[in-house]
């Protein structure tokens, strides 16, 4: 189980969408939100027979007391347990994407309530693969919790944490993790 890539292993596409339960932290409270939804794409280039490296690209919402709207870019080293368990570990950058929605449905700037734009973190997932001939099926549930403050407001610290469930399909050597 070295670093060598086998010649029949091939990059593995996922296409899925996302349900994002967002929690936001900060010294005076923590807020759990309900679930915002989204999209993503995600390829996997083999390491090994038995792990890959994912890049992914994400369409979150994050909903709490407003909405806010994320691209996110995890980046995941995932171990293949046969062909139907996957656990892996990573990273993420997200950066705040158009407005906010607010609670009472006005709009606002990212700046005017108290957020910055970027966010960053790190991600745990344990995923589940059903195979077929030329695609499989996934459900994924992933945990990002944050390590960069995203207030703005001096003095104040906030973080984000997400809960995410993914399901999609995944192509090109699906079936052979």
């Amino acid at each position: 189980m070295g670093l060598t890539r086998p010649t029949e292993a091939a990059p593995r596409l996922s296409l899925f969408g996302v349900a994002d339960t967002a929690t936001f932290s900060n010294q005076i409270s923590v807020n759990s939100g309900s679930s915002g939804i989204g999209g993503g794409i995600g390829v996997e280039f083999p390491v090994s027979s038995s792990s890959g490296l994912e890049l992914g690209l994400n369409w979150i919402q994050r909903r709490n007391d407003f909405t806010s709207r994320w691209i996110q870019l995890p980046l995941l080293y995932r171990f293949w347990i046969g062909r139907y368990v996957s656990v892996g570990a990573g990273g993420y950058y997200a950066r705040g994407v158009g407005s906010i929605t607010q609670s009472n449905g006005t709009s606002a700037d990212f700046q005017t309530v108290g957020l910055g734009k970027g966010d960053a973190g790190l991600t745990g997932l344990i995923g589940g693969n059903i195979p077929f001939s030329k695609y499989s099926l996934l459900i994924e549930g992933r945990y990002n919790v944050g390590a960069y403050d995203v207030s703005t407001v001096q003095g104040v610290t906030a973080t984000y944490s997400d809960i995410q469930l993914l399901f999609g399909v995944r192509f090109g050597g699906a079936s052979k993790p």
